[in-house]
């Protein structure tokens, strides 16, 4: 049975509208982190726009393995440092994946490191990448993460299930 036009245009609108509260949330999100730090910065609150130590130990991790991985043969296979820094920043990503999936740490902060990262790389990268990067970095991205998030809010139900004999 096909779809209507008027409830692909009220599906449309309704996405569209759920994009500008989600924005809007953030802003709200960050504003209040801030305000957070701002009262007891010595409680261990992190400003929000601060990388986490997640992330910063990721980005370190993955410098060294490109590092090594490019010298590996006596002389780099990669002399672009732009390149060079690209592959370590993709690296740092799933890195950040890899620690958010088995830490099971998952909370908004470390989500907001790994959109902050992709936003990082996103600014750095030729304007003509941009539509390239989004298709097969960020799209992907974004379902891991979407994934990662019911992970979290389903894990208890996961555990009790697997228990049953």
């Amino acid at each position: 049975m096909p779809i209507g036009i008027e409830f692909q245009r009220r599906y449309a609108t309704i996405v569209l509208e759920l994009e500008q509260l989600n924005k809007d949330l953030n802003k709200v999100l960050h504003k209040v982190q801030q305000y957070c730090y701002e009262l007891a910065p010595d409680q261990g609150l992190q400003p929000a726009d601060q990388p986490t130590d997640m992330r910063r130990r990721c980005e370190e991790e993955a410098q060294e393995i490109v590092r090594h991985a490019n010298s590996s043969t006596g002389q780099p296979c990669v002399e672009n440092e732009n390149l060079t820094g690209l592959i370590s920043r993709l690296t740092a990503i799933l890195l950040q994946i890899k620690c958010l999936a088995e830490g099971g740490d998952l909370n908004s902060f470390e989500f907001k490191s790994l959109t902050d990262s992709l936003n990082d790389i996103k600014s750095t990268i030729d304007a003509s990448n941009i539509s390239c990067f989004q298709n097969n970095v960020e799209i992907h991205v974004a379902h891991i993460q979407s994934g990662l998030s019911q992970m979290g809010n389903l894990h208890a139900f996961a555990a009790n299930n697997t228990n049953r004999d």
